[in-house]
């Protein structure tokens, strides 16, 4: 080996240790962060998340948590989390982009019951805008981002679920997306 390459060599290690160094910096800010949760009975929507002064504060509306369920607005409360833990506040992050990440976040970061509330509320219709993307593909992505290739929990529309495991389970599409029912009509028509 040259000269000249050992030093790239060596100077590539000491940029990979720094932006190792970085890396574990920004995470441990990021748990030593103080996150307030408010509750604001009159605001739009069910959570957003934002600063207040210099706090990072998730605000909730409790009334509309009170009529969709807790298992929903746990799951939309992980939303506003994963906008944190993802940094999404301070990176300028495109919107679309950043709603695909936190639904995907919240759906990795909750529980199975909490999931199984949001893609049936997504099913529904509720839940989509130009900001978060369709209430279809809201609830697809919930539902892939959930589960791993090899475990893939399919949630019919009437709230019952289906496990499949082993890599054949990536190809049962139709449940998680919600196209099971519109598929047993067909089949029950003709």
């Amino acid at each position: 080996m040259t000269r000249r390459m050992t030093r790239m060599i060596s100077g590539l290690g000491t940029m990979l240790l720094s932006i190792s160094g970085m890396i574990a910096f920004h995470s441990a800010e990021l748990t030593a962060q103080t996150i307030r949760e408010v509750a604001v009975p009159g605001m739009r929507g069910i959570a957003s998340v934002g600063y207040r002064g210099n706090t990072l504060t998730v605000e909730y509306n409790p009334r509309t948590c009170a009529r969709l369920g807790p298992e929903l607005c746990s799951f939309f409360r992980a939303h506003e989390y994963g906008h944190i833990a993802l940094r999404h506040l301070e990176r300028g992050t495109p919107v679309r982009q950043a709603e695909y990440e936190a639904d995907q976040w919240a759906a990795r970061n909750t529980s199975p019951a909490a999931r199984a509330a949001a893609i049936r509320y997504f099913q529904s219709g509720s839940g989509g805008s130009r900001r978060h993307g369709s209430a279809n593909s809201r609830a697809y992505r919930v539902a892939s981002a959930g589960t791993s290739a090899r475990t893939r929990v399919a949630v019919r529309p009437d709230g019952s679920r289906t496990v499949k495991r082993g890599y054949h389970a990536v190809a049962q599409r139709p449940f998680n997306t919600g196209m099971i029912q519109p598929l047993f009509r067909r089949r029950v028509r003709q």
